[in-house]
């Protein structure tokens, strides 16, 4: 049977944030690794639901034809989550308390509830019947605590480098040099982000000793090269960029030998295949364009 299609805009994916198991304090790297492992699992489900739901949804007995995705996706996305959060409840011990939600926080649909009703039901038994619950590790596994200590170290030479490419900017070039380095720059800046998503990480809660120390040793190393940059040449420039995103892809594959979430592992596989494309074209480039 052929998948719904529709003519409306695709709806963008709503996730609901769950409650009751995002109630742990964020009050040590441990819990914050914990969390984060946590919210991951849970989005991987809501991302597997709204694909099954995308393509059945005008096939059930609630659909009404000519309405889009957009004005069901909501509701699978809060039956779903709602199931996932309140495993022990049924559909009908949360009803009343789901309507009310809806009534705020009905997303891209204008349906009333009375309309929804039967969406967010069905998603809520499809993932309560198919056991779509989230095996969470123990809070103290020593893969939970490791998490953190295995990508925090990628995360900080992504912006590290980001940055440095920034400024390396202002060596005379091309106009097509700089756009390159200007690409770089925002491709380990993109890997950053998603990385402090990921992980919950946020470089402004860093020890001090920790963050100060890497801020010092940059500060050093940045004067020196300063001080030197008026004499560089472009190629020099594109050179230790090539050099330096080698060395970040050495510590992606080193980082993938060790035991990681799928979730993570995943990632870090994305983003060190992204890496080595770019720096395979960027020695390319030095080879055989004048900058």
């Amino acid at each position: 049977m052929a998948p719904c299609t529709s003519n409306s805009v695709a709806a963008p994916l709503v996730m609901y944030q769950p409650r009751g198991v995002f109630s742990i304090a964020k009050t040590s790297k441990q819990q914050t690794a914990y969390v984060a492992l946590l919210d991951m699992r849970v989005r991987t489900v809501e991302k597997q639901e709204d694909a099954y739901w995308r393509t059945r949804f005008c096939r059930e007995d609630y659909y009404v034809p000519g309405r889009g995705y957009d004005q069901y996706q909501p509701a699978y996305a809060m039956g779903c989550s709602n199931a996932l959060q309140q495993s022990d409840a049924d559909f009908q011990d949360l009803e009343r308390e789901m309507e009310a939600q809806w009534a705020t926080d009905s997303g891209s649909s204008l349906l009333p509830w009375r309309e929804v009703r039967f969406a967010i039901q069905a998603a809520w038994e499809r993932t309560a019947s198919h056991r779509l619950k989230i095996e969470l590790p123990a809070l103290n596994s020593p893969a939970v605590v490791d998490v953190l200590g295995d990508i925090q170290p990628i995360y900080r030479s992504c912006v590290a480098l980001a940055d440095d490419l920034q400024r390396m900017g202002s060596v005379p070039m091309s106009s097509f040099a700089h756009q390159v380095l200007q690409r770089h720059s925002q491709m380990l800046r993109g890997f950053a982000l998603t990385l402090q998503k990921k992980m919950a990480l946020d470089v402004r809660r860093q020890t001090p000793d920790v963050f100060t120390h890497w801020s010092h040793c940059w500060r050093s190393q940045w004067a020196q090269f300063k001080n030197r940059m008026a004499e560089w040449e472009p190629a020099q420039v594109f050179e230790l960029c090539e050099v330096r995103e080698r060395k970040l892809f050495t510590a992606y594959q080193r980082t993938l030998h060790k035991k990681l979430p799928a979730e993570i592992s995943e990632l870090l596989q994305q983003q060190s295949h992204q890496l080595k494309i770019n720096v395979d074209r960027l020695g390319w480039v030095r080879a055989n364009w004048s900058l």
